[in-house]
């Protein structure tokens, strides 16, 4: 059953208030890959550009040679930062390899079923999407694919 979009973004800012805060090194963007995001927290970073007078950056991995995310500038600084997803929130606090800071350590790690527990809660909010939001996620998304 759709729900207001208030209101699921309130429940994903909730799970993202779970994640144990981490320090990047200054100036890294070492781990600012390709990253996927959920339905909901696409609307929630669209809202976020709306505000900025910014727009959407799709990037389609052409090569694992240059695997940086859209949203990395040239200060090698996130523009959505305040909105990044939930992988981009659980780098360096999870016990799993792939998710480790070669370069900073983590005051506080967690296990991977809690990575586990919040992707679960995150695609249960998907469900919940309006369709019209959904619809228009996909126009968007057409709209802005790169060749």
């Amino acid at each position: 059953m759709p729900r207001p979009i208030r209101d699921l973004l309130n429940d994903l800012n909730t799970i993202y208030s779970e994640v144990p805060a981490f320090e990047c090194k200054p100036d890294c963007s070492a781990c600012c890959g390709p990253v996927q995001w959920s339905l909901i927290e696409e609307v929630n970073i669209q809202r976020y550009l709306n505000q900025k007078h910014m727009k959407m950056r799709i990037k389609k991995l052409v090569s694992l040679d240059d695997p940086i995310c859209p949203y990395v500038n040239a200060e090698h600084k996130c523009d959505i930062y305040p909105v990044r997803p939930l992988l981009c929130r659980v780098f360096g606090v999870l016990n799993n390899f792939r998710l480790v800071c070669p370069f900073m350590p983590a005051k506080q790690t967690l296990p991977d079923e809690k990575w586990k527990e919040w992707q679960s809660r995150i695609h249960k909010l998907d469900e919940q999407v309006p369709k019209s939001v959904k619809d228009r996620a996909m126009r968007r998304r057409e709209k802005n694919e790169p060749s």
